[in-house]
């Protein structure tokens, strides 16, 4: 590509998101009070997607080659590690148990705590399903004793109960696929939950249970997020349905979680069809709760609720990248998007 080539002191962040109606790619760069100075942004029409998932790669490609390329003319560098967020409207989520037994009554330390995550995984393994997150939600120690980190206790066996969300394999498959034939050199998928819920919370406040609701026009989801997790998640098909509609099916997700887990302190709101009134009200009235609709907190100039995918993305980069900063340098660190997903974003998110 021909462009002006730039320097900047600090490294950059490319992030992409492939909505229903716009594919946008933004490189940015984190300023020092921790939100985002976007260098180069870029937009197409969505071709090749349905749903969620790709329907004509061919098309897909075109939409992202041309995002992504404008994003690099305008910022003057190249893309080279792309952060960009993924769903599945047949993504299922699962709780799960993975178990380490112990030396005697020895020191629990973090090699156990991953080798019980590691089971966990195995367990939740299915031949035509990949991971696409992973949050433990808990541990108990010697089949008693309950705690949130096992670090330095001391016990014979370690469980930990986690939360899993899986996706179709093909449809990472296509995913990479994508990216490969677009040039995009190191593919990072992240969950889209993720990013919409790190995109309202600040990192300081995601501790308290929430109840958020992303209604895209493909795609309504519906999840719980605290302790700095997803701990519970649904997800349908928005289709022709209209706003009250998709807010009385959205509550009904909403309801069914809430059930599961009692205490949510907050409704949050955000996604293509809020500007929509009567979703909010219809909620309100469903579920008897006040809602919020949320702006995303970072960019100044993305601060509608429909942004808070694509700038939830740059935080989860952003905070990926400070943890591992090998990952933005060495090429081919991981040769597979499985290992990507799991191995970076599960393990800090």
């Amino acid at each position: 590509m021909n462009f002006v080539r730039k320097i900047y002191p600090k490294r950059t962040l490319s992030v992409l998101d492939v909505g229903a109606e716009t594919v946008v790619a933004l490189i940015a760069q984190r300023k020092g009070d921790g939100a985002f100075q976007v260098l180069g942004a870029g937009d197409s029409p969505a071709g090749g997607t349905k749903q969620g998932v790709i329907a004509h790669l061919g098309d897909a490609v075109e939409s992202v080659a041309a995002a992504i390329r404008r994003a690099e003319s305008t910022a003057g560098v190249s893309v080279e590690t792309l952060y960009f967020n993924l769903e599945d409207p047949e993504a299922q989520s699962l709780e799960v148990r993975g178990s380490k037994h112990l030396s005697g009554e020895g020191e629990i330390r973090r090699f156990d705590v991953e080798q019980a995550c590691q089971t966990a995984k195995r367990l939740a393994a299915h031949f035509d399903r990949t991971i696409i997150y992973f949050k433990e939600l808990g541990f108990i120690i010697d089949e008693r004793d309950h705690v949130i980190n096992p670090l330095g206790v001391f016990g014979s066996k370690l469980d930990v109960v986690a939360h899993v969300v899986q996706v179709r394999s093909r449809v990472c498959e296509e995913w990479n696929r994508l990216m490969a034939r677009a040039g995009v050199e190191r593919p990072v998928s992240v969950f889209s939950a993720l990013s919409t819920a790190c995109g309202i919370l600040p990192r300081e406040d995601r501790i308290k249970k929430r109840v958020i609701v992303e209604a895209g026009r493909d795609l309504t989801s519906v999840f719980l997020f605290e302790n700095n997790g997803i701990t519970d998640y649904r997800v349908c098909l928005t289709g022709d349905r209209g706003p009250d509609e998709i807010g009385i099916h959205a509550a009904q997700m909403a309801r069914e979680l809430m059930k599961r887990s009692e205490g949510a302190e907050q409704f949050f709101l955000a996604g293509d069809l809020t500007a929509n009134d009567s979703l909010e009200r219809v909620l309100e009235n469903e579920l008897g709760i006040p809602v919020r609709r949320s702006s995303p907190l970072g960019v100044e100039t993305l601060s509608r609720p429909r942004d808070a995918g694509i700038v939830g993305l740059l935080h989860v980069a952003d905070e990926l990248e400070r943890k591992n900063p090998a990952f933005h340098t060495k090429k081919h660190l991981f040769s597979t998007m499985r290992d990507r997903a799991v191995s970076y974003i599960n393990e800090y998110f």
